[in-house]
């Protein structure tokens, strides 16, 4: 059974909600564990595990919201963040719509992927190419580790999230 308006407000109400609480807990000093030098980069997994369960404007805008609140507390290359997000929520939506099935290990799978290329494509786009600081300690020091540690809490925000949306639905909707 279809989602009436109300019901579909609350819902992307409700996810909006989860991105803030992610972006709070990523961007704000204290609030979630650093390991060693890598941060958990919490927006990559929200974003692309809510994208999978939504169409595909649904899903880019959510990238942009999650991406455009990264921008705005970051110092540089703004816009960076919600270009990223944007096409990968797009491409994950499109993924679970098309070509797999939007399951545990499918969502995981894909959270993972575009952790380890955010990681990458920064580094290499704004270290490597633009600001020529050949510093590849950096790649091994800050941003592969970071990309692990994304990846290992991916599991957890996986479950919570499909959990979460899941109670969610099953609230709004109780009939369908």
């Amino acid at each position: 059974m279809e989602l009436t308006k109300k019901q579909r407000t609350i819902k992307y109400v409700l996810y909006c909600a989860m991105l803030l609480v992610a972006n709070l807990l990523q961007n704000t000093g204290g609030l979630f564990p650093s390991v060693f030098s890598a941060h958990c980069l919490l927006l990559i997994p929200l974003a692309v595990t809510l994208a999978m369960h939504e169409g595909e404007l649904e899903a880019g805008l959510l990238g942009l919201f999650a991406g455009l609140m990264w921008d705005l507390v970051s110092a540089d290359h703004l816009g960076f963040n919600s270009i990223f997000l944007t096409l990968c929520c797009v491409f994950a939506a499109y993924a679970a719509g098309h070509w797999i099935r939007s399951v545990y290990l499918t969502d995981l799978v894909m959270c993972i992927l575009f952790s380890v290329l955010y990681c990458f494509l920064y580094w290499l786009l704004f270290l490597v190419i633009f600001e020529n600081d050949k510093n590849y300690a950096s790649l091994w020091t800050f941003y592969l580790p970071s990309a692990v540690y994304t990846a290992v809490m991916s599991a957890a925000v996986v479950f919570f999230t499909r959990l979460i949306r899941k109670k969610a639905l099953q609230k709004l909707n109780p009939n369908g």
